[in-house]
Parts: structure tokens; sequence; C-alpha cells
């Protein structure tokens, strides 16, 4: 699975299964937006001068501002998904509504409010949710732009909606690569025990819904310390990247491959039952050869198990599994000895 793509999966697996947790971090970002928001504008209205009207229009507008600020942070944990998403337009209606009453600073001064907008929208929403959303802004932006009767409306509506649509594309591409950082395992490139447990707790959810086969394999590589011991951590290194490597190819589509830690990695099996499980971890020993031996313990959903459970039940039958020495054993009809996992009846 591309990596990008297996990020763009968690997010999406941690927002479904914790829409609490999604909704909570909407909403500290929008009172953060609307506090900065109410500030600068606060500020702007002290040092200008002007005209009555438009003062108290404005004025209106940072009153609505923060009744909104205080509505979203005392109401916390009663306030919806819908209302979090309708804000998006709410807030672009009220900044045209300023860009147009503004009578001193230049067009695109309050241009860059839309940007803060454009984030928000691009970074919890859906891509054609948030483009919808920029499109309605835009039109906005313009509509004011025109009754405000400047000549180069549509020169500044084009300006406002590139430098939204660039910006939210550069901050996306870095965030994910931030993000990406953090769940990849830097020597090997696989996903790293926090990508992989929280893919295992989204492919669970999907189990329970779907009823569909499921099953995940922890492998330890034998003897792996007395390798560092005798030939250097380099070396081990080495070894580590050859598992990897061996373990992106006995994958199928859909399947992810994970460093859990240290000597240990894991396999996240979709539609694969334990039989099959066991058959892929051969293979893996297969294509390990004579560069190291493994052992292997394998967990298979089944309805109303838990990930947590499932990665328990995987760990103690790699435990069991090596110290009880079920381990690789021989099988290569020819001169080299071929790994096998050794299924205990």
């Amino acid at each position: 699975m591309d990596k990008l793509n297996i990020w763009d999966e968690l997010i999406q697996a941690e927002r479904r299964l914790d829409p609490a947790a999604t909704r909570q971090e909407m909403l500290n970002v929008s009172v953060a937006a609307y506090t900065g928001g109410a500030i600068t504008g606060f500020l702007a209205l002290l040092l200008s001068g002007w005209p009555a009207a438009s003062f108290l229009t404005a004025l209106a507008i940072l009153a609505m501002v923060v009744v909104t600020t205080l509505f979203l942070h005392t109401s916390r944990r009663q306030v919806p998904i819908w209302v979090l998403v309708a804000q998006v337009p709410y807030a672009a209606i009220l900044l045209s509504i300023a860009v147009w009453i503004d009578a001193h600073s230049s067009p695109g001064t309050l241009a860059l409010f839309y940007v803060l907008i454009s984030l928000y929208a691009f970074y919890f929403l859906k891509k054609w949710v948030a483009s919808s959303f920029l499109l309605f802004a835009a039109t906005l932006y313009a509509s004011a732009l025109i009754a405000k009767d400047v000549q180069d409306w549509l020169s500044q509506s084009i300006l406002m909606l590139g430098s939204c649509i660039t910006v939210s594309v550069v901050v996306t591409l870095l965030v994910k690569r931030v993000h990406r950082l953090a769940t990849e395992d830097s020597l090997t490139g696989l996903a790293n025990r926090r990508l992989w447990e929280a893919l295992i707790r989204h492919e669970v959810a999907s189990a329970n819904r779907y009823k569909q086969t499921l099953s995940i394999a922890l492998i330890d590589l034998d003897g792996f310390k007395g390798i560092n011991d005798a030939h250097g951590h380099l070396h081990g290194d080495e070894i580590l990247q050859q598992v990897s490597a061996a373990l992106r190819e006995v994958c199928r589509a859909g399947d992810t491959p994970a460093r859990w830690g240290g000597d240990e990695f894991g396999l996240l099996l979709l539609k694969c039952d334990t039989r099959d499980a066991r058959s892929i971890v051969n293979r893996l020993g297969d294509e390990l050869g004579d560069i190291i031996r493994i052992s292997a313990g394998i967990a298979t959903w089944e309805p109303g198990k838990t990930a947590d459970e499932m990665i328990r039940e995987a760990d103690r039958s790699l435990y069991e599994s090596k110290s009880e020495r079920i381990q690789i054993q021989a099988e290569n009809s020819h001169t080299k000895a071929a790994p096998r996992l050794q299924a205990q009846d």
C-alpha cells in the first residue's frame, strides 16, 4: 500500500472510529481562529477612522464573531458535527460582508482571512466539500468587490482563490509529511507500531460491520541479538532491511507489513483466515532462506473480538512458540534448509 494512502486511510479511520476526538479538534481550531479574527478586527477598528455607519456594521460583525466564539467554547460537548461544517460558509459570509464595508484597507487585505477558512475546510472535510465551499467563498468575495465598485475585482478574486488553493495544498502536503514521519519506521520504511495498530482497529471495525475474515501475525527474528553482537549493528540493520523487503514481497494488495519494534514485525492480513495466514508466514520463511530464522504468532478475528485482544493473542502465541521451540524447521529437499512455521495442534 502506498505510504500516503496508508496515512490518508489512518486519518479517515481515526475520524470514523472516534468522531468525538475529531469534533474536539475542529472546535479547538475554530475557537482559536475566531478569537484571533476578533482580536485583529477589534484592533483594526480602534486604529482606523471609519465612517459611523461602516464602524457600526463592522462592530456588529465582530460581535457575531465573539458570540460564535463563546458559543463554541461553552458548548463543546453539545455542538454537532454539522454545525462545525456549516461554520465554513458562515465564516465566509461574515468575512465577505467585512470586505464590502471596509472603507480603508486595500481589497486584498481581508482576503488573507479566507486562507484560514480554506485551511480548515481542506484539513477536516472531504476534498469535494472543501472545494465547493472555497468556490462559494470566492463568489462571495467577488460579489463584495463588485458591490464595492472595485475595478479589478476579477483579478483580485482570482488572486484570492489561487492563494487559498496554493496554501491549502502546500500545508496539506507538509502535514502529511509530518504525520508520515510519525507513522513510518525510518530504517525499513514500513509502517510503525502506531500506524499498524490504528489500521488494525479500523479493519476490526470493518470486520464487525461486514463480517469479513481478518488475521494478524507477529514475527520475531530468532537469534537477532547474537547477530548484532557478533557482526555489529550495521549488519543487523541490513538484516532488518532484508526482512522488510521479504515482507513486502509476500504481502498481497491491501495487506500492511510493519515493524512492531526492535526485531519484531507485524502483518495485517485482510480476508485471510488462520490457515492462509500461516501459509503467508511460511512463504516469508522461504523468502528469507538462510538469512535468518523466524518465529511467529497468529491471531484471527472472530465476532466480538477487539483489536487489542487480537494483538495480545498474537503476542501470546509468539511467546509460546518461542518458549516451546516451535520455530522454523528445514523442509528443502535439496541443499539449504528452507524455513517453515510449525503450527501447534
